[in-house]
């Protein structure tokens, strides 16, 4: 048995979306696949950018407006209280959510 949790990524306040994309693209995996918690209680991780496919369809034109989300995020586990238990482990929460 198996579960999966889709998560959806906008930008914090203050934060760009071109510096968002970016941390979401080159860092957010890395950092995240690290975390003791994320290692022992998913099964799988996988997360994409909704900007860059979004910008892949329709370009740059000016008159269709993007998504506020820029990301992603799906992850599995055995159970939904593994899942739960990330998002309650202290160093997930000094680590990504800060």
């Amino acid at each position: 048995n198996r579960v999966r949790l889709a998560i959806l990524i906008s930008p914090k306040p203050g934060l760009s979306a071109d510096d968002c994309r970016s941390y979401w693209l080159n860092t957010h995996s890395e950092v995240f696949s690290s975390i003791a918690i994320v290692k022992r209680n998913l099964l799988n991780y996988e997360q994409m950018s909704s900007l860059t496919l979004y910008r892949g369809y329709v370009g740059d034109d000016p008159e269709i407006r993007a998504s506020s989300v820029h990301g992603h995020g799906c992850l599995e586990a055995e159970t939904m209280e593994k899942i739960a238990e990330v998002f309650h482990d202290q160093e997930y929460h000094h680590r990504i959510v800060v």
